[in-house]
């Protein structure tokens, strides 16, 4: 996305360099300024504050499924989502490099030192490790998207959830401790001089996160060119087929439906209360009868965001195309 005036985009994200999150930012929004924040709320609150201009969140993955705290928090930004993209996630098991090999032998020159930081791991130091291992850090995205892995290899090491991916290696970094563990991406090992014990640690091979950019104001009309979706966020009355004649509309006007989600009804929503993404503009102009008929089936309606669909949907990921 660019900017009339060439200015660097300003960025929000959770988490730290070395994240999926910063790798969204860094590949959406190449030469861009990133800002990460400990939770998603507090980023989403500087892009509200205008402390920055996006923010790059991620919603759901292709293994662990949704994440639960951005759909609650969607609905009370009061942002707009202008884009999406996805990440292949590929996790890999670290440990501190300090624990693992100590200081190096002497009278080392600082080239062999190097080297010596960076020679593969033998067979036998990867299964000394993997067995002094009895505690692994991570986000618990990442946690989950391991699981099978983790109880395969590590049957004796218990799991702890962490803040970030990036933010658990960079935490034991200088741990002398061998018996503790992260799971993060490869960028975190190398930016907090981690020691990977093995790479694509995922359980699904296709592990894919797809993040939403979000914006104060909404993509103006006539913007998007080529496939799109819309996010809409509605409510229906509490009735026998409600649900059924709100997403029939989409039936009997051939527009594909990429995702629905459910919310709990509660003080906040005391309707029942959905969150579905379908492949057309609905701000198009030729879609305002199917967007009247729509609403005309809800008690309440918002359109999230309208945005060009991603063009890796589908290609080496579980995520649907959208058609033009």
């Amino acid at each position: 996305m660019g900017d009339t005036e060439n200015k660097p985009m300003r960025v929000s994200y959770q988490g730290i360099k070395g994240s999926f999150s910063y790798r969204a930012c860094s590949e959406y929004f190449p030469g861009g300024y990133y800002q990460g924040y400990r939770g998603f709320q507090d980023a989403l609150n500087a892009v509200e504050n205008g402390d920055v201009d996006f923010a790059m969140i991620p919603v759901e993955n292709s293994t662990s499924g949704r994440v639960m705290e951005v759909y609650n928090l969607l609905p009370e930004s009061g942002l707009f989502i202008v884009g999406e993209h996805m990440v292949p996630i590929h996790h890999c098991l670290m440990i501190p490099h300090k624990a693992f090999r100590g200081a190096p032998p002497e009278n080392m020159t600082t080239k062999d030192i190097v080297a010596w930081k960076e020679s593969d791991l033998s067979a036998e130091e990867v299964a000394a490790a993997l067995s002094s291992i009895r505690e692994v850090r991570s986000h618990p995205q990442a946690l989950s998207q391991c699981r099978k892995f983790m109880a395969d290899n590590l049957p004796r090491a218990s799991a702890k959830e962490y803040y970030d991916t990036a933010g658990a290696a960079r935490a034991i970094a200088n741990s002398m401790s061998p018996d503790i563990a992260a799971i993060a991406s490869e960028d975190a090992a190398d930016l907090y001089n981690m020691t990977i014990l093995q790479k694509n640690i995922e359980d699904v091979d296709m592990n894919t996160t797809r993040f939403l950019v979000l914006a104060r104001e909404s993509l103006a009309a006539g913007a998007i060119s080529g496939p799109a979706i819309s996010s809409i966020l509605f409510e229906t009355a509490h009735k026998p087929g409600a649900l059924f004649r709100v997403l029939n509309v989409f039936e009997r006007h051939n527009i594909d439906m990429t995702k629905l989600e459910t919310y709990m009804a509660g003080p906040a929503r005391p309707n029942p209360t959905f969150y579905v993404d379908v492949g057309a503009n609905m701000t198009d102009p030729a879609m305002k009868p199917v967007l009247d008929e729509f609403a005309g089936h809800t008690a309440a309606m918002r359109i999230m965001g309208c945005y060009p669909a991603s063009n890796l949907r589908g290609h080496g990921n579980p995520f649907l195309p959208v058609a033009a």
